[in-house]
């Protein structure tokens, strides 16, 4: 299921161009907006998780077990700002597709495809894991601190 790209609706015989034209143009603006709302709040929360792990390591009263945990921190911080410049480039390549979409129908031109679709999902999914691997370094320094591990 491609989440990021909105497709074209099947031209029925009923529905003229220009009404085509417009909901695509809605569906394009739509998922811009959404796109950048989401990619914002999951970019601020894990990095003030981070952040806070970060400064609780660096203070003098931090213990051993806390500072030892401080590589895992910053390796999470930056699959954080890896996941962020990969959402961005999801973002980029989607409103791409998405106006070249809306340049067909506004020419009459049939659909098409080609390597940006492919080229987003990759984009989408990588900064999918890159954020569980923030996750994950997060967690594993959590553990580390408490002295679990």
């Amino acid at each position: 299921m491609k989440r990021t790209i909105a497709k074209p609706p099947k031209p029925a015989s009923s529905v003229d161009s220009k009404t085509q034209y417009d909901r695509q143009y809605d569906l394009y603006l739509w998922t811009l907006e959404k796109q950048f709302d989401y990619g914002k709040w999951v970019l601020v929360s894990i990095l003030a998780a981070h952040t806070v792990l970060l400064v609780a390591s660096m203070s003098s009263s931090a213990t051993t077990a806390s500072k030892s945990s401080l590589p895992l921190v910053i390796g999470g911080i930056g699959a954080v700002l890896l996941a962020g410049a990969l959402a961005w480039l999801n973002l980029f390549i989607s409103a791409n597709i998405n106006s070249a979409i809306i340049d067909d129908i506004e020419k009459s031109r049939a659909g098409y495809t080609d390597l940006r679709e492919t080229c987003a999902d990759l984009a989408f999914w990588s900064a999918l894991a890159a954020a569980f691997v923030s996750l994950g370094f997060f967690i594993w320094a959590g553990i580390r601190t408490a002295g679990i591990a």
